[in-house]
């Protein structure tokens, strides 16, 4: 069962731990995703499965829920290597885009969005079978595309500011 920090409409931590299907209206849990560009400035999407609650079948972004005592950045970290099998060392994260959702249920997350410019794994992509179908490599045009079906202007600033920095090295 997984196990969630519960934050305060503000971000702060109450000091609860529940589990994840179990945060109640008003509460919110941290949540990180991780925009990854690798060294040749393609980036990388995967395909959600066709199973998935939400988005099924849909080029996204890599994330998900922040497991309880980690911190955002832990939790990048994690869900590139659960869903993609990926490497990637803490110190390449770029904090690059914070907001709050509001679920329809009255509770919600705080999205840490982290950058990271990354080698191409020499082992490839390993995916997590009930969370990704396939990767993709695409050019930023594609990429933003793509992922930004459910993601408002804020989100696509930030995209746009993290290519701009990182295809200025």
């Amino acid at each position: 069962m997984e196990m969630v920090d519960i934050l305060t409409p503000e971000g702060e931590s109450t000091g609860r731990i529940a589990a994840a299907k179990a945060v109640k209206p008003g509460e919110y849990v941290p949540h990180a995703i991780v925009i990854i560009r690798l060294n040749d400035g393609r980036y990388v999407m995967q395909q959600r499965s066709f199973q998935s609650r939400y988005f099924p079948g849909r080029w996204d972004v890599t994330g998900g829920g922040v497991q309880a005592g980690e911190t955002p950045m832990m939790g990048a970290v994690r869900e590139a290597k659960e869903e993609l099998g990926v490497d990637i060392d803490i110190q390449a994260l770029r904090l690059i885009h914070r907001y709050r959702v509001n679920y329809e249920s009255g509770s919600g997350a705080h999205i840490s969005v982290f950058g990271a410019t990354i080698p191409m794994p020499e082992e490839g992509f390993t995916l997590q079978q009930s969370e990704v179908n396939a990767v993709r490599l695409a050019d930023f045009d594609e990429f933003y595309g793509e992922v930004m079906y459910n993601k408002d202007e804020a989100f696509g600033r930030a995209l746009r500011q993290f290519e701009w920095e990182e295809s200025d090295i």
